[in-house]
C-alpha cells in the first residue's frame, strides 16, 4: 500500500522502511520511506517535537523504488519490493557534517505498515517495550561509516 501523497506525511501508515540515527545527545534524525519513495525527514529530541526537513533537502535524497512512484491501494499476492536510497551528508540538516567517512553514530532500522490489513513492525535491533515504538534512542546501536 502506498497512499501517502506528500513528503513529510504519515509515511508509517504505508508499507515503509525507516532509519533512525543519532549523532549526539542533541536529538535524532528519522528517515521514513514508503515503498514508492515518499519521504519523511525529521529531527527531534522527543517524539512529538520534530523539525522537518525542507522540500529541497528531501529532494536531495536519491530514491529508486522498485514499484515506481505512483500511489496505489493495498495489493494481495506477492508484495515484495526494494528501495535504494542515497542520503547525502547535507540531509543531516541540524549538524555541520561534510564527510560521512569515519562518522560514528547510533541507529536502528525498521520496517512497518501501520494501516495495512496486517499491521507489522520489525526492527534490526530489539526494542524492549510492551508496544512497538521506534522513537526510542536508548535501543539504537552503534554504527560506523567507512
Amino acid at each position: 500500500m502506498a497512499m501517502v501523497e506528500t513528503d513529510n506525511g504519515k509515511i508509517c501508515t504505508d508499507s515503509c522502511v525507516e532509519f533512525f540515527m543519532s549523532l549526539d545527545d542533541k536529538g535524532y534524525y528519522n528517515f521514513e520511506f514508503s515503498c514508492i519513495g515518499k519521504t519523511l525527514l525529521g529531527f527531534r529530541k522527543e517524539r512529538p517535537n520534530a523539525i522537518y526537513g525542507t522540500e529541497a533537502i528531501i529532494a536531495s535524497i536519491n530514491k529508486l523504488p522498485s514499484l515506481g512512484t505512483v500511489n496505489f491501494e493495498e495489493r494481495t499476492g506477492n508484495n515484495e519490493w526494494e528501495l535504494t536510497v542515497a542520503i547525502p551528508s547535507s540531509a543531516l540538516f541540524q549538524h555541520q557534517i561534510t564527510e560521512l567517512s569515519g562518522l560514528k553514530a547510533r541507529a536502528n532500522f525498521y520496517k512497518c505498515g501501520d494501516n495495512l490489513t496486517k499491521s507489522h513492525y520489525l526492527s534490526w535491533q530489539p526494542i524492549d517495550r510492551p508496544k512497538p515504538d521506534f522513537h526510542t534512542p536508548q535501543f539504537f546501536t552503534e554504527i560506523f561509516f567507512e
